[in-house]
């Protein structure tokens, strides 16, 4: 399902270019992964699985994924038992696109990073499950590469008081403030995670 997913996204990127063409292909993503998997909205399993993700790859100091998690990932994709792959799909989909950026900036759609990421918070929405936090770290950085900073500024907010040791979290908030507050928290306390050090904070 992966790599259908990648030849089809990179597909994609070469011919979108309107909004219905975007709202059309995330649907589909959408609408065959439910059509293929079942969907429960008991079922954590996607939830805790976006929060291990959030935790290694952005909240540890590394930043770097788990074989262990890479390996989860691996057979649930495979699985025609997963529950929720809709929004496995969508998260594969948005880091085949992050992928595709930092390779060829050129590739950068920012109202589709949006309409991604929107679609897998409306999708633990439509569950009835919490909106992980990594969920909302993608959306302040997708508002922000669509220039619309006071909403991601009023994310940020409303973020840090549901996520408040979140490390990309505050740093977003110090690039948007110059809070010496929260600058002071960064160095102090997180002064080896890999999002501070890019920061390069004296």
């Amino acid at each position: 399902m992966k790599k259908i997913l990648t030849i089809a996204l990179l597909m994609f990127f070469g011919t979108i270019s309107a909004q219905n063409e975007i709202d059309e292909y995330i649907n589909t993503v959408i609408v065959d992964s439910k059509n293929t998997n079942p969907v429960d909205a008991k079922d954590l399993t996607m939830k805790n699985l976006f929060d291990q993700f959030y935790n290694e790859v952005l909240q540890d100091e590394s930043g770097q994924i788990s074989e262990d998690l890479l390996n989860k990932i691996t057979v649930m994709v495979e699985s025609p038992s997963t529950k929720n792959m809709q929004l496995m799909n969508l998260l594969l989909v948005f880091q085949d696109y992050i992928n595709e950026v930092s390779e060829n900036p050129s590739s950068l759609n920012s109202e589709f990073q949006l309409k991604i990421v929107e679609a897998m918070e409306n999708e633990f929405i439509n569950l009835k499950q919490d909106v992980p936090v990594i969920i909302y770290v993608y959306k302040i950085e997708a508002l922000q590469t669509n220039e619309k900073f006071d909403e991601s500024d009023k994310l940020i907010e409303v973020a840090l008081k549901k996520f408040p040791n979140s490390v990309p979290i505050k740093a977003y908030k110090f690039l948007a403030t110059e809070d010496e507050n929260v600058k002071n928290d960064l160095i102090k306390n997180h002064s080896n995670h890999w999002f501070v050090k890019q920061l390069d904070l004296k």
